[in-house]
């Protein structure tokens, strides 16, 4: 039962993160600017902080695919992200949203909500469980 869970989930996930990154590059085709992909296969993660993306500011369509979450310093990430997209309306999150895929080890931070759906990123730091081996 939790594995048929876990596979929708990961599926709708899937489904999500395409419609979002078709968006995110109908809106740089509409400014006319590049796109800046952050994870899934793009950018890592850990080379989003202090001006190391190397474009001018407001200056791309930034899509970010399940990394902030992985990032160590996301307060970092994110001024970097929102100074070379300019505005929140060119910033696109797809993140982990609960299932197993949350328990991954590295990830650092819960991501409750982050642009287009709101236009400010609003996180806490994960909890870790504390896992008890017997034997």
């Amino acid at each position: 039962m939790v594995g048929m869970q876990e596979f929708g989930k990961w599926k709708a996930r899937g489904q999500e993160r395409e419609q979002m990154h078709e968006t995110a590059k109908y809106r740089a085709n509409e400014l006319g600017r590049p796109i800046v992909i952050i994870g899934d296969g793009g950018i890592h993660p850990s080379k989003i902080h202090d001006k190391t993306m190397g474009t001018t500011d407001d200056s791309c369509v930034v899509f970010c695919c399940h990394c902030l979450e992985k990032t160590p310093d996301i307060e970092s990430a994110w001024k970097e992200i929102s100074r070379i997209a300019g505005s929140p309306s060119n910033i696109f999150v797809s993140h982990i949203k609960g299932g197993l895929a949350s328990l991954a080890p590295d990830v650092k931070w819960n991501i409750e909500l982050a642009p287009p759906l709101s236009p400010k990123l609003s996180y806490k730091p994960r909890s870790f469980l504390t896992i008890k081996t017997y034997g």
